[in-house]
């Protein structure tokens, strides 16, 4: 079967579709659960964001807490490659999320430009956000300087990148030109990045300001060449992503992603040795390679993570989730009807169709491996088949704002440059729990009131139907 279109435009089906539901808000109660596939978020990225905020919180502690006498071991020169993932890792999700954000708003919208300008929107606010993060810590620190309070961080070079690859994705209607047109953006980040290095054109600048373009007397952490790269590049990813297939054809495709991922990653590593273009270049910091490997790592993780997710349960008691799970939906589909008016909405808005799911089935998953991939969906603090790592990846936002304080602040300064490595590696243990407890009681709290707010709504959607 042909797979639908992918311009993003409004299909006179979800016209259609809309209309009836405003007339008979009954009707959306009868839409199978296959039919909401389209909407809900995908668990394995929630998973991956969860663990680019874990290492994250290991780079911290580690970073801010182990004595000098210890930064010379091997194991914590490992703990600092590993730690180097997970901005990339980070920022690379952020754009995969752009792709994903715009396709939602537009169902909701029916306008690309409105839901464009609602990523993009997004897009400032975390820089806003950023700023008021960095006001906060020199706030809460007494013996803070102007250059703290300026300090360019990862959300002062995300906010921005989102919002610019909004604009994109809204410029770009077909599939193929926002391939290019991410392709592009991210090629000429990642190979303007040691020219902009380079050049005294920018020295005028303020530090403050020119430290968002390249490192600058004290600004020198994040700077959007090249950081900015790796949110084009999620955003490339997350186009590819985007396209209607089925159950069977996206194993296939994600083994050939994490595949393409890994080739690209060693040719990276192979063309290092090659002779530059550039006059003078760093691997750590500058070179095209670095960042072109660092990616292919990344692409490779997104398709063995979702791999991984869609393997069945190989524990008798994982087993035994399966098949409970499993009864659950089938019931579920049983009462909820077998309209097929949702099947063709989702096949119009190329989000699987009526053969993405026979074609699971067929292939022999079990049916909680669909329920699985599409865990973390919009509704609840903990949907059929999350688990904790994508309960913490959809609350990353938050972990980051509260881990970095507790590391780097008043509260632990006595720790700071102080612990042997093995207690650090204690402490990120604990502060990890601590983080993964908050986000259980955050969602526990969202829960009761997102459940208090419907029994609120309920008599008023019952007169409505009657």
């Amino acid at each position: 079967m042909a797979h639908a279109s992918t311009t993003w435009s409004l299909h006179p089906a979800q016209i259609a579709r809309t209309i009836r539901l405003k007339a008979d808000p009954t009707h959306a109660i009868a839409t199978p659960a296959r039919a909401r596939h389209s909407g809900s978020r995908r668990g394995y990225i929630d998973w991956l964001r969860g663990l680019a905020i874990l290492i994250m919180i290991e780079t911290h502690v580690l970073d801010a807490w182990t004595r000098p006498a210890d930064r010379g071991s091997v194991l914590f020169g490992y703990a600092k490659v590993l730690g180097g993932f997970a901005a990339p890792l980070f920022l690379f999700l952020a754009g995969v999320a752009v792709v994903f954000a715009t396709r939602a708003r537009l169902k909701k919208t029916g306008s690309l430009a409105l839901a464009a300008r609602s990523v993009q929107i997004r897009g400032w606010q975390i820089f806003g956000l950023a700023l008021l993060f960095r006001f906060q810590a020199w706030v809460l620190n007494p013996a803070a300087s102007i250059v703290q309070l300026l300090k360019v961080d990862i959300l002062n070079i995300m906010g921005p990148t989102i919002a610019f690859a909004a604009i994109m994705c809204g410029a770009a209607r077909e599939r193929g030109s926002r391939l290019v047109t991410f392709g592009l953006a991210t090629a000429l980040t990642v190979l303007a990045t040691p020219p902009v290095r380079a050049t005294g054109v920018l020295a005028w600048l303020p530090d403050p300001v020119e430290g968002y373009l390249r490192p600058a007397g004290a600004y020198h952490d994040f700077t959007l060449f090249p950081w900015a790269g790796f949110v084009f590049a999620g955003a490339f990813v997350g186009t590819l992503l985007d396209r209607p297939r089925s159950r069977a054809e996206d194993l296939a495709f994600h083994g050939r992603l994490a595949g393409a991922g890994l080739a690209l990653a060693v040719a990276s590593d192979y063309a290092w040795y090659l002779p530059s273009i550039y006059a003078r270049t760093e691997f750590w910091t500058t070179s095209p390679t670095f960042f072109f490997m660092r990616t292919g790592i990344l692409v490779a993780a997104v398709g063995i993570v979702f791999l991984q997710q869609s393997l069945p349960p190989v524990s008798a008691l994982g087993r035994l989730r399966a098949r409970s799970a499993s009864e659950r939906v089938k019931r579920a589909s049983h009462a909820s009807g077998a309209g097929s008016e949702g099947l063709r909405e989702g096949a119009a808005w190329g989000d699987g169709g009526p053969t993405s799911d026979r074609a699971w089935r067929g292939a022999g998953v079990p049916a909680i491996q669909e329920k699985r991939e599409r865990a973390g969906g919009a509704g609840g603090a903990k949907p059929p088949g999350s688990n904790m790592m994508q309960r913490f990846g959809r609350s990353s936002l938050l972990v980051y704002w509260v881990h970095v304080e507790i590391a780097y602040g008043v509260l632990t300064k006595r720790l700071y440059h102080h612990l042997p490595l093995e207690r650090s590696i204690s402490g990120f243990v604990a502060l990890s729990l601590l983080m993964f407890a908050m986000v259980v009681v955050k969602d526990s709290i969202k829960e009761r009131w997102k459940g208090r707010r419907q029994r609120q709504r309920q008599p008023a959607d019952m007169a409505v139907a009657t």
